[in-house]
């Protein structure tokens, strides 16, 4: 790990002197590049004079050709003839001077606007050294930050191969004590395990299961129906009794007529002794038909009958007050106490609305009643739901007597008030 960090710090220091030397180098790019241009808007000016010149020798060139022609038609005699012959020779040498400076002329301005191409040329690059100039600038600013951040990287990875030697080191002694604890815990266990009574297979089950639970159940509910057994038997009761009221006709004629508590009673007794008859029915069914298991046969069969009894004496008082729209609430009375006698669902899961009406339906002591009998005995639950069954009962039979003799009062009054309007 400590050579990559060694040849990393020599890179870094091999990086920080190329920089230095970028930085010089560029810097006499620029001063060259400035010394550039401004001589060539020297030679520029002087090319400029040299045009002046060559102009002012191409007239005094024509000023002499037309001298020298004004002379040769001056002169007539023989001296003069040679002189003139010499001077036309000149004149022709002239118009060729003349000739060769209208040439250069032509070529001069042609060099002239070579050198403005140049110059111009030369402005752009002048510009161009300044911008050149000022991001060599900012790369020598940027080098000179590059510079002191690779020092200060430098430092850094001394300090990190420092730290990685230190490191390095604290593994070297992590391992070593890792080693002498594996060792120390080894020479432990096979002391601990030699000097144990049991072996650590058996403390191993000890520990996963120190207590060992007898697990008796309590009221015990064997299959699905016998769980369901204390909501249906009430429920058959119940429709056992209506039908009852179906079948046999609860008017009684005008030559047995006397009180209504005579009639009430007359008709509860003959309705019970049906009642009696399918509670027995059906519980002699179930116990040895369907082999529903109970804690008490005695008690399981007259309690059936006092149930008979009790929802035969609510039924009745419906239909006595009622008349044939007692069948009717009946029903509907059947249909409430299904849903909140509590036999299929606990109260915590059936709306508020039953909740509430439970502790007044008497289906919900029927089946509190019967799941004690069938599946455990709690004598004072038990005593508790046939007392309330009892006073529903007696209550249903003692209202009924209460309101069919007023009903039959205001049916009198209003039969005599029809036959005196007949009379009349």
């Amino acid at each position: 790990m400590s050579k990559p960090l060694k040849e990393s710090a020599v890179a870094v220091d091999t990086l920080k002197q190329a920089t230095n030397n970028l930085k010089v180098g560029t810097k006499q790019v620029a001063d060259g590049t400035k010394v550039f241009a401004d001589s060539s808007k020297s030679s520029l000016d002087g090319i400029t004079t040299l045009i002046g010149g060559l102009t002012e020798v191409k007239n005094g060139a024509t000023n002499l050709k037309n001298g020298l022609g004004q002379v040769a038609q001056l002169t007539s005699n023989e001296g003069v003839s040679k002189l003139s012959n010499g001077v036309a020779e000149l004149k022709l040498g002239a118009e060729k001077i003349r000739e060769g400076l209208s040439v250069a002329e032509g070529k001069t301005y042609e060099l002239s606007l070579g050198l403005d191409r140049l110059y111009l040329g030369s402005l752009e690059l002048k510009d161009g050294t300044s911008s050149l100039k000022a991001g060599s600038t900012k790369l020598y600013e940027g080098s000179a930050q590059l510079n002191a951040g690779l020092g200060t990287l430098k430092d850094g990875t001394v300090k990190l191969y420092e730290g990685s030697l230190k490191l390095n080191d604290g593994l070297n002694r992590l391992s070593d004590g890792t080693l002498e604890l594996k060792d120390g815990l080894t020479e432990g266990y096979d002391k601990i395990d030699n000097k144990l009574k049991f072996s650590s297979e058996d403390m191993s089950k000890f520990m996963s299961e120190p207590v060992r639970l007898n697990e008796e159940p309590i009221n015990h509910v064997p299959d699905y129906g016998t769980g369901f057994a204390p909501y249906f038997i009430p429920l058959s009761l119940w429709v056992g009794a209506l039908i009852m009221f179906f079948i046999v006709s609860g008017e009684v004629d005008d030559e047995f007529r006397g009180h209504p508590a005579s009639i009430i009673f007359g008709k509860f007794i003959t309705f019970a002794f049906l009642g009696i008859l399918q509670a027995v029915a059906s519980s002699f069914i179930l116990i040895h038909v369907l082999n529903l298991e109970v804690k008490s046969l005695a008690l399981f069969y007259g309690f059936n009958i006092l149930l008979s009894f009790v929802f035969i004496s609510v039924i009745e008082a419906l239909i006595m007050i009622f008349g044939d729209a007692g069948r009717f609430l009946s029903l509907v009375l059947l249909m409430l106490q299904l849903t909140s006698c509590a036999g299929t669902f606990p109260l915590e899961l059936v709306p508020d609305f039953f909740v509430k009406i439970n502790p007044y339906l008497p289906m919900t002591y029927a089946t509190s009643a019967l799941r004690e009998i069938i599946s455990g005995i709690d004598y004072g639950i038990l005593k508790g739901d046939i007392m309330i069954l009892v006073i529903f009962m007696i209550a249903s039979i003692i209202l009924s007597i209460i309101l069919k003799y007023r009903l039959e009062k205001i049916s009198q009054r209003i039969g005599k008030i029809k036959n005196n309007t007949q009379v009349a």
